[in-house]
């Protein structure tokens, strides 16, 4: 039984260390997009808008920036879904974690049982020859006391 349970519990470890690593990865997905952001909000900053020339200029101008503003829109969007999906990986994590630490804790128990067991026997087996070596002693000596009336 002892060896199932540190099988078990090795699934264990290794499902929580597998769901650990994917929520680093989220959180490093999250902060890569905010990077990004930061880098759209630097190339708006440096958009200059035209001072003198056509309307046209002036439109294109505004749809590039535009684009910017929707770019960014649209990882804000990502990173909510981001959010939620970290906020899912932290919450199976929480229950992996408490499964793990569960069959961890009957594991440590049965293995001290089980020592606990071991040391019991021991001891018997050692009454048991102390018994027989002081059982042997009192034969022999027996024994001698009698050899020696002869």
């Amino acid at each position: 039984m002892i060896k199932q349970l540190i099988s078990l519990v090795k699934i264990a470890k290794q499902k929580v260390d597998l769901k650990e690593k994917s929520l680093q990865a989220c959180a490093f997905e999250i902060r890569a997009k905010f990077d990004y952001i930061d880098s759209l909000n630097a190339e708006l900053q440096n958009a200059t808008v035209p001072q003198s020339g056509s309307f046209k200029d002036f439109q294109s101008q505004k749809v590039y920036m535009q684009g910017f503003i929707y770019e960014i829109d649209l990882t804000y969007e990502a990173i909510s879904l981001l959010k939620l999906k970290k906020k899912e990986i932290q919450e199976e994590l929480r229950v992996l974690n408490i499964e793990y630490e569960k069959l961890k804790y009957i594991y440590d128990k049965e293995s001290l049982r089980l020592r606990k067991e071991k040391v019991s026997l021991e001891a018997k087996s050692l009454d048991s020859i102390s018994n027989l070596l002081y059982a042997n002693k009192g034969f022999k000596h027996e024994k001698d006391s009698t050899d020696s009336g002869i």
